[in-house]
């Protein structure tokens, strides 16, 4: 049997690549929606996110704390264990990140860098993955 020297996409093909593109558009669009509509709710509503309400928690504790003497040893546990605990879920994203890039390298392309070939390499999969690892740094650095 032999193989066909020129492959022509089909029709189903385009179907199929405007379908990506479509998925890849709303994915996009919903994640735009979200943070939107995190940011109007948070301007709208502060004290009912957690973020939020766990700062006024953090002041209030402050505040109750600094009217008892002999409480500076409690604090500073507290503290101390505030930080490690944030320093384990900033180690545990990170990994999380690599692993991530990790996995995504292999699928970019390796000749991406060449202009005439980039609308070819140029694909919804590539933008679902530039966006995934767009959100995971934003994630780790916010």
């Amino acid at each position: 049997m032999n193989a066909p020297k020129h492959w022509a996409p089909h029709e189903g093909d385009h179907v199929n690549s405007l379908t990506a593109w479509l998925a890849a558009g709303i994915t996009v669009a919903m994640l735009i929606a979200y943070e939107l509509s995190l940011l109007w709710f948070q301007r709208r509503s502060p004290g009912l996110l957690a973020r939020l309400a766990h700062a006024n928690l953090r002041e209030e504790w402050f505040a109750a704390l600094s009217k008892q003497q002999g409480s500076e040893i409690l604090a500073v546990q507290t503290l101390r264990n505030s930080l490690m605990s944030a320093t384990m879920t900033a180690s545990t994203a990170a990994l999380g990140l690599i692993g991530t890039a990790t996995l995504l390298a292999p699928t970019f392309p390796s000749s991406i860098t060449e202009v005439d070939n980039l609308s070819r390499h140029f694909t919804a999969r590539l933008v679902i993955e530039l966006v995934l690892m767009a959100v995971l740094f934003a994630s780790l650095v916010c």
